[in-house]
């Protein structure tokens, strides 16, 4: 597939991104449509605390140092402690948010804003909570908008598993890390598309953040914490322009996957693809709300 092609609708792009990997079956709707699922209200200051609050002061001082000097000296690779002190600081930034409540049935609404190479798509998503029954996913664009069933999920696939699923993600990294070595998504990966297991590992966290509820993902930023030559980027935005900090990992069928966390309060904002030539950005995704609604259909007021 060619990222780059402007002769396409951005529905029919999208329908591609599903499908960049050779030797994989195409992405599930519902995998594909769930788009940075992860929340992303920043932590109240009385949530954090004073202690949290000088903890994350000195982190992005940390951060901010970090990145800086390894601008100062004329780049290079970003050494693997300023990647551990970004993850560090989403951990505890995913820690103090807010939760979000889970019934043991209802549904999950998600408002994304997508950049897909020239355009920008509005999405909607109603997520079954208990994945007993099916979603809906509607993008608009320029007025005009599509609607797609989500089917079910594999619940054998850790990125795929209902939300009530997800929830019950362990608390110990290792033992998360331990089971994305060993999830089949991550074996496809390494073995149709020549990945080593590093990139797998990361495209299937990057998969699970935009999914599971925010308290579990610390998990996986400290799980991620493991992955051996992420990329610091200093300086970007997001799909809805906020200032935040990308670490990614290069994916040679794709480009470089990356994650964005804030500048301000290290929570995860989105994800960003970037061509590998010259690093400009060829998609971009951000969760803009999210709220238990009852019903599919149902929009909440914005957050």
């Amino acid at each position: 597939m060619n990222l780059h092609e402007t002769d396409m609708s951005t529905f029919e792009r999208s329908g591609s991104l599903r499908e960049f990997r050779s030797g994989i079956a195409p992405m599930s709707d519902r995998a594909y449509a769930e788009g940075l699922a992860a929340a992303t209200e920043p932590a109240p200051a009385e949530k954090a605390g004073p202690a949290f609050g000088r903890w994350t002061a000195a982190a992005a001082a940390v951060v901010a140092v970090m990145v800086l000097g390894l601008q100062l000296s004329g780049g290079g690779t970003p050494s693997e402690a300023v990647a551990a002190t970004v993850l560090d600081r989403a951990a505890v930034a995913a820690s103090s948010a807010p939760p979000l409540d889970l019934p043991s049935q209802g549904w999950v609404y998600r408002e994304i804003l997508r950049q897909n190479g020239p355009s920008w798509v509005t999405v909607q998503v109603w997520e079954s909570v208990d994945g007993s029954a099916p979603g809906l996913m509607t993008s608009t664009e320029n007025g005009a908008s599509q609607s797609t069933t989500l089917p079910v999920g594999d619940q054998s696939i850790l990125a795929s598993r209902s939300l009530s699923a997800l929830e019950q993600l362990p608390d110990d990294p290792a033992e998360v890390l331990e089971d994305l070595r060993k999830d089949p998504a991550t074996a496809a990966d390494m073995s149709l598309n020549d990945v080593d297991e590093d990139v797998a590992v990361w495209e299937q966290i990057r998969a699970l953040t935009e999914r599971v509820p925010v308290q579990k993902q610390s998990v996986l930023f400290r799980a991620a914490r493991d992955i051996d030559g992420l990329d610091v980027e200093s300086g970007v935005t997001d799909a809805a322009g906020r200032s935040g900090t990308a670490l990614g990992l290069d994916d040679p069928r794709l480009g470089i996957i990356q994650l964005v966390f804030s500048d301000d309060d290290g929570r995860l904002l989105g994800e960003r693809i970037l061509q590998r030539d010259n690093r400009s950005t060829q998609f971009s995704s951000s969760v803009t709300n999210i709220a238990v609604v009852p019903a599919i259909g149902d929009v909440p007021a914005p957050r």
